[in-house]
Formats: C-alpha cells, sequence, structure tokens
C-alpha cells in the first residue's frame, strides 16, 4: 500500500509558478502569504483525500476479510508519527472509522 506524492508536490510546483507569472513575480517565494497559504491548503486537502481512499479501501479489504473468516471487526485506527500532530488529518480520519 505504498504510494508517493511526487506527482501532487509537480503540481503544487507548477500551480505556484502559474500563480507567479500572473502576478508578475520574480520568484515563488514573492508570491503573498495567502496565496501561499492557499495553496498549502490545498496540497493538504488533496493529499489527505488520497490517505481517505487508501484507507477506505484497506479498511473494506480487511472486513470482507473478517466476515469470510469470521473474525472481528476493525476497532481501532493507530495514526503515529509527526503526521498524527496534524489536526485536519485526525479529524478526516476519524469521519472516516465512524
Amino acid at each position: 500500500c505504498d504510494f508517493s506524492y511526487a506527482g501532487l508536490k509537480t503540481a503544487v510546483r507548477m500551480a505556484a509558478d502559474k500563480l507567479r507569472l500572473e502576478r508578475g513575480l520574480e520568484s515563488i517565494d514573492d508570491l503573498c502569504r495567502q496565496d501561499k497559504a492557499n495553496i498549502a491548503a490545498s496540497f493538504q486537502n488533496v493529499a489527505i483525500r488520497h490517505i481517505e481512499q487508501r484507507l477506505n479501501r484497506a479498511m473494506d479489504m480487511i472486513e470482507n476479510e473478517q466476515e469470510e473468516e469470521g473474525g472481528e471487526k476493525i476497532q481501532s485506527l493507530a495514526v503515529v508519527g509527526g503526521v498524527a500532530a496534524n489536526l485536519e488529518l485526525r479529524s478526516r480520519l476519524e469521519k472516516v472509522c465512524d
């Protein structure tokens, strides 16, 4: 269940560069704080949506296997490491698990 954000990071860089050109700026670093915040929020939204989709598929697969074997349903999900501090991610994963 490995996945990469390489394509997403490229899309973000291209969007930032397009915005830089529209604003007539020399560098992406010259974008205003709000533009940078909007780009970051969009990246986070898409990245979390990807995790939600993967988690939904994995949970469905495990639950189907458990039903066939007569096992218990999934009762918990552990999110660990630095990413676990992201409140938006935690909130959205809680909704997936409900």
